[in-house]
């Protein structure tokens, strides 16, 4: 329908995904396609080959302070595992 992107999170969970990606890819060359999964394992052991169709990005998720950060635009102080469990000091 004209579409120029295609967009799918967690393709992992769909069975054949990387048979379908490589006729995505082979039959709409003009296509840019995104796909997202947690499970790299199966991305990288697919049926198909997709060596040559696809880039792979490796991308770390944010912690709850990161995604305030970004969302607020606000500096949040972080602070090591030692010191959030680490018993206050009384005087």
């Amino acid at each position: 329908m004209g579409g120029e992107y295609l967009l799918l999170d967690e393709i992992h969970k769909y069975k054949n995904f990387s048979l379908d990606l490589k006729g995505i890819y082979d039959f709409y060359p003009k296509m840019k396609v995104i796909f997202t999964g947690s499970c790299a394992t199966s991305i990288y052991n697919s049926q198909a080959d997709l060596s040559r169709r696809v880039v792979l990005y490796h991308m770390n998720g944010l912690s709850y302070r990161e995604f305030l950060e970004l969302t607020l635009d606000k500096k949040l102080p972080s602070f090591s595992l030692a010191e959030i469990t680490s018993t206050p000091k009384t005087n």
